[in-house]
């Protein structure tokens, strides 16, 4: 008989003899890669903090600051008021391993404490606001004209539009 195609019969026939063990091979493969995946998947759940924003910490954290070593208690729900900004992102909890802190143990914030303290007032405030009430203006509290500086810190921590 003719080649077709450049293989013969008694060649295709022999692949077609040899196909089941070919395909069970990779289906034992592919099942093995498959187990290592889950089981890659469940541990990267694991050290994720689970599901949630806060991983395996709570909205009612306590977290202690220090701020150019004025020392300030805050719940983590407060500093992750800003949805979306790198002040939630930094206190979600995922990242208090590695984030800075001072001899005490302390979370070391590099501001200066009464701007950010003016900050996590506004937060707080911004929590409570209701439908009816007036807006909450955070000039209330003892922050300077504002500044470039301001603005730089408040920008870089993603809460300007």
């Amino acid at each position: 008989q003719e080649e077709s195609e450049g293989l013969s019969l008694e060649d295709t026939l022999a692949s077609l003899v040899t196909l089941p063990q070919l395909l069970k091979k990779r289906k034992i493969d592919l099942d093995k890669r498959e187990e290592e995946l889950s089981l890659a998947e469940r541990g990267f759940a694991e050290d994720t903090g689970k599901v949630g924003l806060y991983g395996s910490a709570k909205p009612s954290d306590v977290l202690n600051l220090s701020l150019g070593g004025r020392r300030v208690s805050v719940l983590r729900r407060t500093l992750c008021y800003a949805d979306g900004s790198m002040l939630a992102s930094k206190f979600s909890g995922r990242w208090d391993d590695t984030l800075e802190k001072d001899t005490d143990g302390n979370f070391f914030i590099d501001q200066p404490a009464h701007l950010f303290e003016s900050l996590i007032d506004f937060f707080r405030a911004s929590a409570n606001v209701t439908p009816n009430g007036p807006p909450v203006k955070i000039c209330r509290y003892s922050i300077p004209k504002p500044s470039h500086t301001i603005w730089c810190d408040l920008d870089f921590m993603r809460m300007v539009e």
